[in-house]
């Protein structure tokens, strides 16, 4: 089998498997080291202490000869004359008697899989020799059969209880990445961009994913809520004008006979037209402001900006007989994005140009750690129970304020409000029925 076909096979193997076979392969060789380690280190430790014990049985018997026995606490004893003749003493089991004397050495014998260790001592009066032989094998066969039991049973189990405890581990750790596959193949099936991952309150790197794929699915939401708005609003506000169109077109092509006839229907065709083509402008600006949360922004003078925005009107003012009072101080400067500003003033004053009878006026002063905008009109004003509605996309106010002459797209109010949201500003409507309206746009500095 090739790699590349290894490694597909091995990648359709879920992860959490693989990562639990990982650390269970780690964890056993782990295991097989320590335990090959502490054989090694036991063995040794058994044969310090049998050698120290072997020392101080032999040298008690120096001491004392006549403490000599022939066996006594899993050591056996043998007395040797001085032509090494043995004259006392119990000889183990395949323990070879021909070994050579060793003062004070400690020495190991080893046939297959016994082992042994002796020390010699020679007596002071007598000449004799004293060899204390301590057998290991007893020891080692019951180390053995702790071994083969820690091996055979122990082991298993220990590695089966790892190899369980860390795939519920990680199983549990992965929950949030099996969400998200979940979650995404629920949202494919069903286009519901409402759907999230249901976390808990962990904070490891995993749950983060899974946090930031729900902060993705909101502005994916977001952008497929805004694109459906955008869809609607533009197939609700043509209709009107595109019927009157189809109706004028029909009406020319069947009923009009002369030129100037005709020019009448061309007439309303093309003020539908415009009316289409700014209303699409609208939209399509409101929906690229809405999708926006920074913007790029700049120290301006907000008081030169509505101070030539109002020379400009100046002239459309005069010949609507339209009175405007200024109050603008002098040099007031907020950090924002100039068009946005203009465009949210020219939305504001137009506005009141709209609905005003005969005065508008404009006032911009900096109160506290604010710059606060208001724009006035003496029109009929706006009922109280229509004043949270007014921001919303094509909402209208009631015909007697709104006459058909007044008739707007219901769209520049709402830019408004998106403008003030990305300029950290707020806004507010102050209007009573038949004493105008106020609007007023605060400003941080």
């Amino acid at each position: 089998m090739s790699l590349k076909k290894m490694n597909k096979l091995i990648s359709r193997i879920p992860v959490s498997i693989r990562v639990t076979a990982w650390f269970t392969t780690f964890i056993l060789i782990l295991f097989v080291i320590i335990m090959s380690s502490a054989i090694l280190i036991e063995d040794k430790i058994v044969n310090n202490l049998s050698a120290k014990e072997l020392v101080k049985a032999v040298e008690r018997i120096y001491e004392d000869p006549d403490e000599f026995e022939n066996f006594d606490d899993g050591i056996y004893y043998i007395k040797y004359d001085s032509n090494n003749d043995i004259i006392a003493g119990k000889i183990p089991k395949d323990f070879d008697m021909t070994l050579a004397f060793s003062i004070e050495d400690i020495n190991t014998y080893q046939i297959e899989n016994k082992k042994f260790l002796y020390y010699d001592t020679r007596l002071k009066n007598t000449g004799d020799w004293i060899r204390g032989i301590y057998p290991l094998s007893r020891f080692q066969n019951d180390i053995s059969k702790m071994w083969d039991i820690l091996f055979y049973y122990i082991a298993p189990l220990f590695i089966a209880f790892v190899a369980f405890v860390g795939y519920k581990i990680v199983k549990n750790a992965f929950k949030p990445v099996k969400k998200i596959s979940e979650t995404a193949l629920e949202i494919k099936k069903s286009k519901n961009f409402s759907r999230r991952i249901e976390l808990d309150n962990s904070e490891d790197e995993i749950h983060k994913m899974a946090s930031t794929f729900n902060e993705m699915l909101d502005t994916v939401e977001e952008t497929f809520i805004h694109e459906k708005q955008f869809s609607s609003d533009v197939s609700h506000e043509l209709r009107t004008p595109i019927t009157v169109i189809l109706a004028q077109s029909d009406y020319a092509l069947d009923y009009v006979e002369t030129l100037d006839e005709a020019k009448e229907s061309f007439e309303v065709i093309n003020r539908q037209a415009k009316k289409m083509t700014s209303l699409i402008n609208q939209i399509m600006e409101l929906s690229k402001l809405e999708r926006q949360n920074e913007i790029e922004k700049e120290r301006i003078n907000f008081s030169n900006i509505i101070l030539q925005l109002l020379e400009d009107y100046r002239t459309l003012l005069e010949n609507s007989n339209i009175e405007l009072i200024t109050n603008i101080e002098k040099d007031l400067r907020i950090y924002g994005n100039k068009l946005m500003i203009e465009r949210l003033f020219v939305n504001l004053f137009t506005n009141a140009m709209k609905f005003t009878k005969t005065t508008i006026s404009v006032s911009l002063n900096r109160i506290n750690k604010e710059i606060i905008l208001q724009i006035k009109d003496d029109g009929v004003g706006i009922a109280k129970g229509e004043q949270k509605y007014i921001w919303d996309r094509f909402f209208q106010i009631n015909n007697s304020r709104n006459k058909d002459k007044n008739r707007g797209s219901g769209l520049g109010l709402s830019m408004v409000n998106k403008i003030v949201q990305l300029h950290s500003a707020t806004i507010e409507v102050e209007s009573e029925i038949g004493k105008g309206a106020c609007f007023i746009v605060r400003f941080p500095i």
